[in-house]
């Protein structure tokens, strides 16, 4: 009797973790098709190009006041990367891990060895295959603008163009076509130019822009 018992007890197990087997396969199955097509909507921000035209008005009184020099053409040709970089950031913030970060790009280029200027359509299916990714976002600074003032606050603007395609359409997503952001800021002695773009108008643009495309993704 006892002998049957411990033979019944065992087929019942044995049933048991078949079916519970059976079950995490149907599970899995489920699911991995889920996760590989969630792979193909990682959104690419590409480093953004120019400014293609700039505006900078810093006369002498202004400069004077502030002890600071007219910015170089090196300083304003950092404001787009770091305007594409806080970008990045905005919209990881809103859409999580579907966005691919700065740093994964960068690798990426390096490791198959083109630059942001390289061959759109080599470049785009290869950043497709490798980080599966299904959107890309482009864009320019199209202008700066600054005019120093000793009495009033300074001017800051930029202008930018930008747009997010889906792998295999012609039509973008989201774009925005010489979108203008304006700021005043009052003169500090010491600080310059390029860093009150970076430090206090860039995270702006970022916020509205990330706001807009999240939106135009539908999250």
């Amino acid at each position: 009797m006892l002998a049957f018992q411990s033979i019944a007890k065992q087929t019942r197990l044995s049933v048991q973790s078949t079916s519970l087997a059976l079950l995490m396969t149907l599970i899995g199955s489920a699911f991995i098709p889920a996760l590989a097509e969630a792979d193909k909507d990682r959104l690419v921000v590409m480093p953004f190009g120019g400014p293609k035209t700039t505006a900078i008005d810093a006369d002498i009184l202004w400069k004077a006041k502030t002890g600071m020099t007219d910015p170089t053409k090196a300083e304003l040709a950092s404001i787009p990367r770091n305007l594409s970089d806080l970008l990045n950031e905005k919209l990881a913030e809103k859409l999580g891990k579907s966005v691919v970060s700065s740093k994964e790009l960068k690798q990426t280029l390096d490791d198959i060895g083109l630059s942001a200027a390289a061959d759109k359509s080599s470049r785009q299916a290869e950043l497709a295959k490798r980080l599966g990714s299904g959107y890309t976002l482009e864009g320019d600074v199209d202008r700066l603008e600054f005019d120093g003032n000793t009495v009033l606050s300074d001017k800051y603007v930029v202008i930018v163009s930008a747009r997010l395609v889906k792998e295999g359409s012609a039509s973008p997503v989201w774009k925005a076509s010489a979108k203008r952001f304006y700021k005043k800021v009052k003169a500090a002695k010491g600080r310059a130019v390029s860093n009150v773009f970076i430090e206090e108008q860039l995270p702006e643009i970022a916020e509205s822009l990330a706001d807009e495309i999240a939106k135009a993704l539908g999250r």
